[in-house]
């Protein structure tokens, strides 16, 4: 006999998880095999890194510059930063859209990279270290992250903890 979905009034049969392949899918992409979210074809797409791109009048526009530029009520010019306050760089509601500066030097230097260019803050223990004390964000890019390497491996190992349960013994 063939085990069926656990999802009540489901009668497709197990794909993984104890989900059919439609539900499955849906925990699989947002965390609940009920929610099912659609976006329609051609609504957005996301660029080589990571940001929202949209179409106005036939032409591919960055997100989170268009709506600033329609709550602005002007065009924004090409040395014009807009910043995600929270660092989702597609979560583009206009409370977390800010205009940083007039050029990129301000923007690095809002993220915490000093006019050397080879020191950073680390956002989460607030040293200055250099540069390769932090991931890149993206292989081939120079961007980086906030925290230094030292606290993301300090809450990787306190998140395994906590998830698996155990705690640190020393010998």
């Amino acid at each position: 006999m063939k085990k069926t979905c656990s999802i009540a009034e489901c009668s497709f049969p197990v794909h993984g998880r104890g989900y059919c392949c439609k539900h499955y899918l849906a925990f699989r992409r947002n965390g609940d095999p009920l929610i099912e979210v659609r976006r329609r074809k051609g609504t957005f797409t996301i660029s080589s890194n990571g940001y929202r791109k949209v179409t106005v009048h036939g032409k591919q526009v960055l997100e989170h510059r268009y709506v600033m530029e329609q709550h602005l009520g002007r065009n924004l010019s090409h040395d014009e930063v807009v910043h995600h306050k929270n660092g989702i760089k597609t979560d583009n509601r206009i409370e977390n859209l800010e205009i940083v500066g007039s050029n990129a030097l301000h923007h690095h230097l809002y993220h915490g990279v000093f006019f050397d260019g080879k020191t950073k803050e680390c956002s989460h223990c607030h040293d200055i270290k250099p540069l390769d004390c932090f991931y890149a964000s993206k292989i081939g890019t120079t961007m980086l992250t906030s925290w230094c390497k030292s606290c993301y491996a300090e809450a990787s190992r306190s998140r395994y903890s906590r998830r698996n349960g155990s705690q640190n013994i020393s010998v």
